[in-house]
């Protein structure tokens, strides 16, 4: 779940936030976590936020890491939930899908819920 209602442990950084998703769920050691969740921010181009905390995220960062903490979950059905409440700035869902798509090799299954008067900012779908 990506969700405003779902936030990164405000006492972890990002690494510890993704990488206790695999050390629960799939029983991976530390130092392999690690190194999972580095190749997924790397492939964000966020390596460089490994180290950061909640507080010190951007809107748009933060929700790269809320999606790729989802998709840490194997054969995971990922529910994005009003992402425009998480990235209230963004004028449109761009910024959305490029995060889904240099996501799109750990994503299984993805849907996004929103309000309807957000529609236009979706554009075609």
């Amino acid at each position: 779940m990506v969700s405003p209602e779902a936030p990164l442990i405000s006492n972890l950084s990002v690494l510890e936030n993704c990488a206790l998703i695999l050390m629960f769920r799939r029983r991976m050691k530390k130092k392999a976590a690690n190194e999972t969740v580095m190749t997924g921010l790397e492939a964000l181009g966020l390596a460089g936020l490994a180290d950061r905390r909640n507080p010190d995220l951007t809107d748009e960062e933060r929700f790269a890491v809320l999606v790729l903490r989802a998709v840490m979950v194997e054969n995971n059905a990922v529910a994005i939930d009003r992402p425009f409440q998480i990235v209230p700035d963004s004028a449109d869902a761009s910024f959305i899908r490029r995060t889904l798509s240099l996501l799109k090799d750990r994503l299984h299954e993805c849907v996004v819920f929103d309000y309807t008067w957000n529609r236009e900012r979706y554009g075609e779908v």
